[in-house]
């Protein structure tokens, strides 16, 4: 969070510091017209900008009224008061209590800047809940405490973990289904297939069977990609087959294999999204 300290300076020196250094142990950002610069604007709209672009405002007010500017007849710490109040800014008050000694140098000694002084004083009195201090430490203090308090008020609400049973529950959509570059020819055989898949068939399946090597796993494949994904959101494919003839020569199948029945009922499940079912079978990982 950022905070704007608004106070007047000269009469305050030592309390703004100590306020500040407060605020920045609390992990604060802090807007201050010490750190403004050189500017060509006049300081009223320096000062009021920089106010806009922070979330909190500590009002610090003590002896002096502060610099009119000309053509006022407000202060700017008095403005930034009001601007604060117009931007709907929190604004957390502190008055020094008239108790505290003071030296004379530190005190207004213009009349009409001592009326207005009183008045504002008044005006934050009847405002807001304010909080009084003395020295510079006792400042500090107060001002922690009250912007602790403001943070621990103003904490976003922490939201209760979502249980499993609260997530929307989502099935698994794609493919598995090995690629293939080449298919030729088994148009029959495509189609019969194609039809058993239907909706309007009463099947449930399409069984290929057949002696070794006469391509019924590439025939299975063929369909299962050409079956229409409206129908069929999830395609997977599982086999028990350990071993696979290559040009090369037989060699060991180690994609999508399972080694037996409950293992294939298993890598099943687990490509449906159930959970709680260990994997059984050895896939390489990609």
């Amino acid at each position: 969070m950022k905070v704007f300290l608004s106070s007047t300076y000269v009469d305050l020196i030592e309390h703004r510091k100590a306020a500040h250094d407060a605020l920045e142990r609390l992990g604060q950002e802090v807007g201050r017209m010490e750190i403004f610069g050189a500017h060509s604007e006049e300081a009223t709209s320096i000062a009021l900008d920089q106010l806009e672009k922070c979330e909190l405002i500590i009002g610090i007010y003590a002896h002096r009224y502060g610099f009119i500017p000309e053509g006022l007849d407000v202060s700017i710490t008095e403005q930034e008061y009001i601007h604060a109040k117009s931007k709907g800014k929190p604004v957390l008050c502190f008055v020094v209590d008239e108790e505290q000694p003071r030296s004379p140098k530190m005190m207004e000694k213009d009349a009409g800047k001592i009326k207005k002084l009183e008045d504002f004083k008044a005006k934050a009195l009847k405002e807001k809940t304010v909080d009084f201090f003395t020295t510079p430490q006792d400042l500090a203090m107060k001002v922690a405490t009250s912007v602790h308090n403001y943070l621990e008020e103003h904490k976003p609400p922490v939201e209760s973990p979502i249980t499993n049973h609260q997530l929307p529950v989502t099935k698994p959509t794609g493919s598995t289904l090995p690629h293939q570059e080449f298919f030729f020819g088994r148009a029959e055989e495509l189609k019969n297939i194609a039809a058993a898949l239907a909706p309007e068939s009463r099947t449930w399946g399409a069984l290929i069977d057949g002696p070794g090597g006469i391509g019924k796993t590439a025939l299975a494949i063929e369909a299962a990609h050409r079956a229409p994904k409206e129908l069929y959101e999830r395609k997977i494919f599982i086999t028990a087959k350990a071993r696979e003839l290559k040009p090369e020569g037989e060699k060991p199948l180690t994609d999508f294999t399972c080694a037996d029945y409950l293992s294939m009922l298993n890598e099943l499940a687990l490509e449906l999204g159930e959970d709680g079912i260990p994997p059984s079978c050895a896939r390489r990982k990609n």
